[in-house]
C-alpha cells in the first residue's frame, strides 16, 4: 500500500475531500458544526505538503470550480512558485487557526456556502516566517474541496 504522502497531488487532494472532510460532514450543517479543527488541519496539511513538493498543478486539478473560476492554473501555479521560492525548504509549520465562516449572499466574490480556513505559520530554511492559508469550500456535490491558497 502507498503512503498518502507519496501519490501525486491530486490524489492527494481528492484524498481530503473523500477519506478526511467528506465522511465527517458530507451535507449537513450538524455534521459540519461537530467536525473537530484537527480534521480540517490535517487536509490543509495534505495541501501545503502537495504544494511543498510543487505538485501545485495536480492541487489545483483536485479544486473547487469556484476557485477554478477564479484563477488560471498557470497563474495558480506561478504565483504559488514565486511565494514559495521565498522561503525556500521548509523548516517548520505551526497551525495557528481553524475559522469556519458561512458566506449567506455573494461576499467579495464568495458565491454562497460554508467555508472553512486553516492558518499555518511557517518558517523556511532561510529563518523567513510567512503565513499560510488554505480554504476549503463544501461544494453543490457535498463534497469538500480547496477554495484557496495564500502565503504572505
Amino acid at each position: 500500500m502507498r503512503s498518502i504522502f507519496r501519490a501525486p497531488a491530486h490524489a492527494l487532494v481528492l484524498a481530503l475531500t473523500t477519506a478526511t472532510l467528506a465522511p465527517a460532514m458530507a451535507g449537513s450543517d450538524v455534521a459540519h458544526a461537530q467536525a473537530m479543527p484537527n480534521t480540517y488541519v490535517e487536509a490543509g496539511m495534505i495541501v501545503v505538503s502537495a504544494i511543498d513538493r510543487y505538485e501545485m498543478a495536480g492541487v489545483w486539478e483536485a479544486a473547487s470550480p469556484v476557485m477554478k473560476g477564479s484563477v488560471p492554473q498557470e497563474r495558480f501555479i506561478a504565483n504559488i512558485a514565486q511565494k514559495r521560492a521565498l522561503l525556500g525548504a521548509i523548516r517548520s509549520r505551526e497551525w495557528l487557526s481553524v475559522m469556519k465562516l458561512p458566506v449567506t449572499a455573494q461576499n467579495g466574490g464568495l458565491p454562497p456556502g460554508q467555508y472553512v480556513s486553516v492558518r499555518f505559520a511557517t518558517t523556511g530554511a532561510n529563518g523567513r516566517t510567512m503565513e499560510e492559508v488554505i480554504s476549503f469550500r463544501l461544494d453543490d456535490d457535498a463534497q469538500w474541496r480547496l477554495v484557496g491558497y495564500s502565503l504572505n
